[in-house]
């Protein structure tokens, strides 16, 4: 389920259009590289037998595979199967709701069930959330981590249109001409509008003034020029948050997802770009990795 954030933002409602069906359907496989022996991987058709067979001449021995379509209830599936855990690609209301019906063959999994979506959990999803948390953390963050933004840059969460236009103001105040305004929850850099025109243009006032009557959150901030971008997951733990890696992320010119990558080490350090893009900073690695820690 890799639209889990429109879902989330527009509710049980939303019916993805056929693109992004098919993108669905397309990484439905994906999860068979992160999966062991005795797994079992859900998909909606069945992967092509040559395809197999070139992973296989490869030294890859894959998971099960179990064909149901949307619609297919999987305790019919997966009937009498006692199921270590669940994995879905995110949890979300669509994936609670998918694997309900497993829910009591699940034998010994606290990220299962115990674990899965709660709508409590939608607001960690939201720009508006991160923008306020970065806040939160800010003067403490920068006593660690010297190269961190100013406070000033951190975007603004607004809730109306007046509010909106306000902190466009207030930014273009500072110097701030290129503007970036960021639906609370959007996917991949796409529910976004840029600012770059010397006045605000009645579409993008529209845009805005929609958004908002949707019940979306705006996040209103400075375009600041790229450098290299990153990523870095952490897995939560009964010990706290563990960190995973560093992998490499490649955005357009308009700061939309285009894809990931992992180098050698990525569980210890950051990917040679971004330590290259920082050179300036005596030991740049070390830095990073202390901010993350």
């Amino acid at each position: 389920n890799p639209l889990a954030e429109v879902v989330i933002a527009r509710g049980p409602g939303f019916t993805p259009a056929a693109p992004a069906r098919q993108l669905a359907r397309d990484l439905a496989c994906l999860p068979q590289f992160l999966a062991r022996r005795d797994d079992v991987v859900i998909v909606p058709e069945a992967p092509a037998p040559d395809f197999l067979a070139s992973l296989r001449s490869a030294g890859f021995e894959g998971p099960e595979f179990v064909v149901a379509p949307e619609g297919t209830r999987l305790d019919e599936a997966l009937r009498h199967r006692k199921l270590g855990g669940l994995r879905p690609w995110a949890w979300a209301p669509d994936s609670q709701a998918r694997l309900a019906p497993l829910f009591d063959q699940v034998t010994g999994d606290a990220a299962g069930p115990a674990g899965g979506f709660h709508a409590a959990l939608a607001v960690l999803y939201s720009k508006a959330w991160r923008a306020r948390f970065l806040e939160e953390i800010h003067a403490e963050l920068a006593q660690v981590f010297p190269a961190l933004c100013p406070a000033g840059v951190i975007g603004r969460a607004v809730a109306d249109l007046p509010g909106a236009l306000g902190a466009i103001e207030a930014f273009r105040a500072q110097g701030f001409h290129r503007l970036v305004v960021k639906q609370g929850l959007g996917l991949a850099g796409a529910n976004a509008i840029r600012l770059w025109e010397p006045e605000l243009l009645e579409t993008q006032r529209r845009w805005m003034a929609e958004s908002l009557e949707a019940g979306q959150t705006l996040v209103v901030e400075p375009w600041l020029e790229r450098l290299a971008d990153f990523s870095v997951q952490f897995e939560r733990t009964d010990d706290g948050l563990r960190r995973v890696g560093f992998t490499d992320r490649f955005n357009d010119h308009r700061g939309q997802f285009l894809a990931n990558a992992a180098s050698p080490g990525f569980e210890r350090r950051p990917p040679a770009r971004v330590v290259r893009a920082v050179k300036s900073w005596p030991d740049a690695p070390g830095i990073l990795r202390r901010v993350y820690d």
